[in-house]
């Protein structure tokens, strides 16, 4: 939908985040960014770390090292949740700005998403990015949509673009 946009946003005074905007509904969800080594927060973005557009409605993201991504998904509203998918990706909704679909490449994705049937929502909750013991590195897909959002067939390579 040419109404959505995912992209990675960095301004001097805020942390980074990735910014889902719906110009339809003039509405739009920020999710930070947090940087971890070795188990430690860091402050700035690590070496290794790259982001890219390959459209509007598609954001990759590479690491390369023993640094891990996590997306932190705060202010969860009433019916907006997270759901894991049978091919590992993981599904983010939000109730007027869009959805988006995490797409694990390489390396592995972890979340602690738990629905709450009493609230009617997802508890706040994280995703992480982690590179593969073997390679040291990971790469996603994140997909921007509305509804009926389904993973490409196949990606191309993340320096191809």
């Amino acid at each position: 939908m040419s109404n959505l946009e995912v992209k990675f946003t960095k301004d001097g005074s805020d942390s980074p985040s990735i910014l889902l905007k719906n110009t339809e509904n003039n509405t739009e969800r920020s999710i930070p960014l947090e940087f971890l080594v070795d188990n430690k927060h860091i402050s700035n973005m690590p070496d290794g770390l790259e982001f890219r557009s390959e459209n509007r409605e598609l954001l990759r993201v590479r690491g390369r090292g023993r640094a891990l991504l996590r997306m932190r998904f705060d202010n969860m509203q009433m019916f907006e949740n997270a759901c894991p998918r049978e091919d590992g990706s993981i599904e983010v909704a939000y109730i007027k700005t869009g959805k988006l679909l995490i797409v694990p490449l390489k390396g592995a994705l972890w979340h602690n998403a738990m629905w709450r049937p009493e609230r009617a929502k997802t508890d706040d909750f994280i995703v992480d990015l982690m590179p593969s013991v073997e390679t040291l590195e990971f790469e996603a897909a994140i997909h921007a949509y509305y509804s009926n959002g389904v993973r490409h067939g196949h990606y191309v390579s993340f320096d191809e673009f």
